[in-house]
C-alpha cells in the first residue's frame, strides 16, 4: 500500500477535528483512503519513516510553510494544496506580489506562497476560481484543479424527509473572519425581519466586537456559540435557509452539508462554489446588501426542493480519490 505525508502549518493541531485547513486534509485523506492510499501526518513528536512514504502533500502556503517545505523536498516529492483564501482580484494580487518582491528581505504570506507554489513538484488547487490565482496573481504555470471530496451525511432519506422546518435563516462559521461577511447577513435579516440563528466561534478583535454589538442589538439574530456535531445536524434539519455569503468562499462544505439536508442554500458568487454547487443553490453578490435580501425571500418563499444529485455525485470520495492519485503517480513518474 502506498503511502503520502500529510503536512500542514505547524500552528494547526491536528487532534482538532476543526477548522478549513484540517477539514481538507481529513476529506482528501478519506478519498485516499477509500482507493486504497494510506495517509499519515506529519507530527513534531514522531520522525517520518521515510522508507515507506512515496511523496508529501503539504497543505497551505504561506511563510509558516516555506522552511518545511524547503525541507521536505531533500527527503521526497512535494505536492502543495497552497488554499488561496484571498479576497482581492488576480489583478490586485499581482501588484502587491510584484512590489513586495522587489523589497530586499522583505517576505510575507504572498509571496512566500508563490515561492512554495514555485518551489513543489506538483500544485492541487480547489477550483477553476482559484487556478485563475494560481496563474495570474503568483505567475505561477499549471497547477491541478482536484475538487474536495463529500461524504455524506449520515442519516437515512427518510429522517431528512421528515425535517420540519422553521422560516430561519442559518449559518455556521467563523463569526469573526471579516471575510464571512456575517454584519452584513445579520443586518439583511434585521431588515427582512426574519429569524437568523448563528453558530460558531468568535474572537475579541475589532471585527468581532462589531458583530457581537450588532448580535446584542438584534431583534431577529441568536447566537449559539460553538456547537457539537449533532446539534448542528439537528440546526441544519430545522432551518429553511443556509447562507454563506463570504466575500470569498474556496468552496463552503458546511453549506454542502446543508444542500445534503435539503435546505435551500445561498452561497458567494465570490470563490470556488460554482464549481461545487452547479446550479442547485442561489449565488449572491456579498458586498450588495439589497441582493442578500432579495435572495433571502427568494429562498423562503420557495418550497420545492433543491435538485442536488449532480452535485455529490461528483464529489464522490473514490472518483476523487482516484483523481488524486492520477497527480501524485504523475509526479512520481518524473522522479524515475
Amino acid at each position: 500500500m502506498s503511502t503520502v505525508l500529510f503536512c500542514g502549518p505547524q500552528y494547526l493541531n491536528l487532534n482538532e477535528k476543526a477548522g478549513g485547513v484540517f477539514k481538507e486534509m481529513e476529506l482528501r485523506a478519506e478519498a485516499l483512503n477509500s482507493v486504497g492510499w494510506n495517509v499519515q501526518y506529519l507530527r513534531q513528536d514522531q520522525t517520518p519513516d521515510w522508507d515507506n512514504i512515496s511523496l508529501v502533500h503539504v497543505f497551505m502556503a504561506n511563510e509558516s510553510t516555506y522552511g518545511l517545505v524547503k525541507l521536505l523536498k531533500e527527503k521526497k516529492k512535494v505536492v502543495v494544496s497552497p488554499i488561496i483564501d484571498r479576497t482581492e482580484k488576480e489583478s490586485h494580487l499581482r501588484i502587491l506580489i510584484n512590489i513586495m518582491s522587489k523589497i530586499p528581505k522583505m517576505h510575507s504570506n504572498l509571496t512566500r506562497a508563490k515561492d512554495i507554489c514555485n518551489l513543489s513538484d506538483e500544485v492541487v488547487i480547489r477550483s477553476s476560481e482559484e487556478k485563475r490565482k494560481l496563474n495570474i496573481a503568483f505567475g505561477v504555470d499549471g497547477g491541478v484543479v482536484v475538487k474536495l471530496p463529500y461524504k455524506r451525511v449520515d442519516l437515512t432519506e427518510e429522517e431528512i424527509t421528515l425535517k420540519v422546518t422553521k422560516r430561519q435563516v442559518f449559518f455556521l462559521g467563523d463569526l469573526g473572519n471579516e471575510r464571512k461577511n456575517v454584519h452584513r447577513l445579520i443586518q439583511a435579516c434585521d431588515e427582512l425581519g426574519v429569524n437568523l440563528v448563528l453558530a460558531g466561534v468568535i474572537g475579541n478583535d475589532q471585527y468581532s466586537k462589531k458583530v457581537k454589538t450588532l448580535i446584542s442589538q438584534s431583534e431577529t439574530t441568536q447566537y449559539l456559540g460553538k456547537i457539537t456535531e449533532s446539534e448542528k445536524y439537528k440546526l441544519l434539519l430545522e432551518s429553511e435557509v443556509f447562507c454563506l455569503p463570504s466575500l470569498m468562499e474556496g468552496v463552503g462544505i458546511a453549506a454542502l452539508e446543508a444542500l445534503d439536508l435539503h435546505c435551500k442554500v445561498i452561497i458567494s458568487k465570490n470563490g470556488g462554489a460554482r464549481d461545487y454547487f452547479l446550479d442547485a443553490v442561489q449565488y449572491v453578490n456579498p458586498n450588495s446588501l439589497d441582493d442578500m435580501k432579495t435572495k433571502i425571500s427568494a429562498a423562503l418563499n420557495n418550497k420545492e426542493k433543491p435538485e442536488c444529485g449532480d452535485v455529490f455525485d461528483a464529489l464522490n470520495l473514490n472518483k476523487i480519490g482516484l483523481e488524486t492519485i492520477n497527480v501524485y503517480k504523475k509526479v512520481l513518474c518524473n522522479e524515475i
